[in-house]
């Protein structure tokens, strides 16, 4: 039987297979940090999910909604995260070619920004917006 303290955890292998894909190829990373992200990871779901469920109990629904994660992203001062999701929940279930513009725009001003506040260090091959 699995321990059930890890059972809690996200899949390790996970884990490091989306570090390594924010990542360079060049850049190694090492097993505790791939650990302390993975607990860091789980308590943020959970921290997430406890406020998005209380908002679901106070609506006295029996099933948590992408809506009650919003709220919980901008409960808990995410908001610039929580209307990235909240676009990206609405062109999924509307228009997937949307998506690739808002992932292209939202690069865009990152990459701008970035610029912006230090133009010699080496820029990231990540793929997350």
């Amino acid at each position: 039987m699995e321990n059930p303290k890890e059972f809690r955890h996200l899949p390790r292998k996970s884990i490091k297979d989306i570090m390594k894909k924010a990542l360079p190829d060049r850049i190694n990373i090492s097993k505790d940090c791939i650990n302390f992200v993975k607990e860091c990871s789980t308590e943020f779901i959970c921290f997430i999910i406890t406020v998005a469920n209380e908002k679901r109990q106070k609506d006295h629904r029996k099933s948590l909604d992408p809506n009650d994660i919003v709220y919980a992203l901008k409960a808990l001062k995410f908001r610039k995260y929580a209307e990235i999701v909240d676009k990206y929940h609405q062109v999924i279930n509307s228009d997937r070619d949307v998506l690739a513009d808002i992932c292209r725009e939202v690069d865009v001003k990152e990459e701008s920004e970035d610029e912006k506040e230090d133009s010699n260090e080496p820029k990231s091959e990540s793929n997350f917006p």
